[in-house]
């Protein structure tokens, strides 16, 4: 036979903190995570079932399209048209000064007619990624003698690749010269040729 325990007013306090604490703790804990928890789960499946040719779910305003216009201006800028070579290579000289490398010598070959001169694709040049196929090389090569030190040249490279236009690396050849390194440096403005 078993025996009951009585219920007195101490068991039946205890059994309504228990209780309070367990709805409490649902309320104010789970509930509110199954909800977010819901919410994700629908626009997790929102943006898996949309279809490959959607539109954004947000539209772009017109603020953001102007902002657009102004970066395909800038970008458009940095590319060098053939007749502007000379132009590149003024900046290529100013580049180079202002990264403390000294320039033996600075000049444009291979621009007159001839197979040489016909302009490449980009892949002839180091580019970071691959080139689409509306980049092409101009005709004509930047070619550059110069002695400096490591750190010089190293800064002459980043300043080039930040600079005002588009100038790619072809070749580098250093060598070590007494104290000193000197650099025979060839590079090849861009162009875009899309219409």
């Amino acid at each position: 036979m078993r025996e009951q325990l009585p219920l007195t007013g101490g068991a039946l306090a205890a059994i309504a903190i228990v209780f309070a604490i367990t709805v409490g703790g649902y309320v104010g804990v789970v509930a509110p995570r199954a909800r977010e928890v819901a919410r994700l789960e629908a626009q997790l499946s929102a943006t898996l079932t949309r279809p490959a040719g959607a539109a954004p779910v947000e539209p772009v305003t017109e603020a953001e399209r102007a902002r657009w216009r102004e970066v395909d201006a800038l970008v458009r800028a940095r590319f060098v048209s053939p007749d502007d070579q000379m132009r590149v290579v003024l900046d290529v000289g100013r580049i180079a000064r202002a990264a403390a490398v000294m320039v033996m010598d600075l000049r444009l070959e291979n621009t007159g007619p001839g197979p040489a001169a016909t302009g490449g694709a980009a892949q002839d040049v180091i580019l970071p990624s691959g080139a689409p196929a509306t980049l092409a090389v101009n005709p004509g090569i930047i070619s550059l003698s110069a002695r400096h030190r490591y750190g010089e040249l190293i800064d002459f490279l980043d300043r080039l690749a930040r600079g005002s236009r588009y100038v790619a690396l072809q070749s580098l050849d250093v060598r070590r010269v007494g104290d000193h390194l000197e650099s025979e440096i060839r590079l090849a403005s861009l162009r875009w040729t899309a219409p």
